[in-house]
């Protein structure tokens, strides 16, 4: 077994060299070890309280001894609890005796001793186990539903609506405090109805020489832009220079983000971008660093202006979406100024006249030379950014610009941007919905209610599949025909026949309630909740006949808000 173990190439030499040792004194030992069997269950055994001694006196075999405890240090493929693996794994844990979390460790041990995943998240299972019981106390609590529970719910205190605001924060490995925060700007953020810039998408793949992208500029209800700084390797985050930028794309009408991904879904270059009048900027241009190191920029904020088909490209889609934004903008306004919801003044001041892109520090500036620089530089609108952070508003980025799109058949602006558009909703089907949106869809029905229904626990346990389906068949909807609508401030489960829509279910939350914020946002809500079922109408008839007297009413109460709608976009009517 010695030659074995000398010869066997794929054993670190550490480990090794630990083996050889630990073989060496068993040899000189008196200790019976049959070695055609695994060594550490007869060195150690497990006793009927779940632990585990030694199973030869440690006076009489010191050296031994010490070889056994230096070899488990580092070890993790054996279920034997060491003082370092206790430290790493049980450091965390709070003082606070819970038998049933005792048995539930105890019952668990060799998982958590053995795997690393489970190892990493049980001080966290230790911490939060009361509330993990709650919420699993109607099935049999397995470590795989503790370790899912804090995964899906790794900071405390998330309000209705914030799942995404954890993913993004365990992004970005922020702290709870820090959680707090995000959390804070995101409420604000998801009452944000309507944007002074319109949302775009490609609607095809974009091939070009240096591979083939999509873009898209980041939807009002998104949780992205808080972890946009982390994944593109610059201060969008908090913290950092540019935090009060992130928090501005998140809460401000005149704010979003733009991002440009490849076809693996990993983010190639994306912008904060703002608008002020009739001028939209991408405020710098930023690419990851492994996408530099890829396509041959050196990593950094030289001004090395490095050139290459990578840089052309990109730059080529950010002329894309200029495009396509002036095109979007244009065809808005005329509509409006047909309708007579704004004036011929307003149609020839408020429009687009420019878009241009920031010199900044960006990764791609080589290829900017394309381009006009230029001459009459907008900057950003004034920003009391509803969360206070500890840098001020950086916009030095955007103190040289170049022209990516313009018209001429503008005035110059006069009033503030309208704020025209908002995002089509999501409607999902079996094909993209999540068991977290069906916690989502829980807490909201609670919410709403004050009691849970139709999203027991049950459908957790299982795979993501179907879920639409079996939400369709407890509302005694048809399957095939059932869609969802999944905000964070409300939700509309509906089944879509030929001539009729009909509605199994309406939820909403209308405060925002923690230690920090107090809100009552149920106009906004109101609104979002019209624009909805405006979406999903087509002409169709709305049949609520399922919903509750208070569900009822809230669906009258919305039917009626289009001068409103009007009001919040900023339109004056014409006539």
């Amino acid at each position: 077994m010695l030659e074995a173990i000398k010869n066997h190439q794929q054993i670190d030499k550490n480990t090794k060299d630990n083996l050889l040792a630990l073989l060496e004194e068993l040899k000189k030992s008196k200790i019976n070890i049959d070695y055609t069997k695994p060594i550490f269950s007869q060195i150690y055994k497990k006793n009927q309280d779940g632990n585990y001694t030694l199973s030869f006196n440690p006076q009489n075999y010191p050296k031994l001894t010490q070889i056994v405890r230096s070899f488990l240090k580092d070890y993790q493929e054996i279920p034997i609890l060491s003082s370092d693996k206790a430290h790493r794994f049980f450091g965390g844990f709070r003082l606070d005796y819970n038998p049933e979390f005792r048995e539930f460790l105890l019952k668990y041990l060799d998982e958590i001793l053995t795997n690393q995943e489970y190892a990493s998240c049980i001080s966290e299972i230790q911490r939060r186990f009361r509330e993990i019981k709650i919420k699993y106390s109607n099935v049999h609590l397995t470590l795989d539903l503790a370790k899912s529970y804090i995964s899906d719910n790794r900071y405390e205190m998330a309000d209705v609506g914030n799942e995404e605001v954890m993913e993004a924060a365990a992004f970005n490995n922020y702290s709870q405090k820090d959680f707090e925060i995000l959390q804070l700007i995101f409420n604000y953020g998801k009452q944000r109805v309507f944007s002074s810039i319109p949302r775009i998408e490609s609607k095809n793949i974009i091939e070009l020489s240096s591979g083939k992208y999509t873009y898209e500029i980041l939807r009002l209800d998104s949780a992205k832009p808080l972890r946009e700084g982390k994944d593109s390797n610059c201060c969008q985050q908090l913290h950092e220079a540019a935090e009060v930028c992130m928090e501005h794309s998140m809460t401000s009408k005149h704010g979003r983000i733009f991002e440009i991904r490849d076809l693996e879904g990993r983010l190639v270059a994306q912008s904060w971008v703002w608008r002020n009048g009739n001028v939209i900027c991408f405020d710098n241009i930023e690419v990851p660093d492994q996408k530099m190191w890829d396509h041959g920029i050196p990593k950094g904020k030289e001004n090395l202006g490095i050139r290459n088909i990578f840089t052309d490209d990109i730059l080529s889609i950010y002329k894309m979406a200029a495009k396509e934004l002036m095109k979007k903008e244009n065809l808005t306004y005329k509509k409006l100024l047909d309708e007579g919801k704004i004036t011929l003044e307003q149609y020839n001041e408020l429009r687009l006249s420019k878009i241009t892109v920031g010199l900044g520090y960006s990764n791609i500036k080589g290829s900017f030379e394309t381009l006009e620089l230029d001459d009459e530089i907008t900057h950003p609108l004034s920003y009391d950014e509803p969360v206070k952070l500890s840098r001020e508003f950086y916009t030095s980025d955007s103190n040289n610009q170049y022209i990516l799109e313009h018209v001429n058949d503008t005035n110059p602006i006069t009033g503030e941007s309208l704020t025209l558009y908002h995002d089509d909703y999501l409607e999902y089907t079996d094909f993209n919905f999540t068991t977290k949106l069906l916690n989502r869809l829980k807490n909201l029905e609670t919410t709403t209610k004050g009691y849970n229904d139709y999203f027991n626990i049950s459908f957790m346990l299982n795979s993501d599949s179907n879920l639409v389906t079996k939400i369709a068949n407890n509302y005694d909807l048809n399957p095939d025909t059932t869609r969802i609508i999944c905000h964070a401030n409300f939700a509309i489960i509906y089944e879509v026949n030929d001539n009729k829509i009909t509605i199994g279910d309406l939820l909403y939350n209308f405060k925002i309630d923690n230690k920090d914020q107090q809100m009552d946002i149920t106009n906004i809500v109101l609104m979002q909740i019209k624009l909805a079922f405006d979406q999903i109408n087509n002409g169709k008839d709305i049949d609520i006949s399922r919903l509750n007297k208070n569900q009822q009413e809230i669906y009258k109460k919305i039917i009626k808000l289009d001068e409103e709608l009007d009001i919040e976009r900023g339109i004056k009517h014409a006539k």
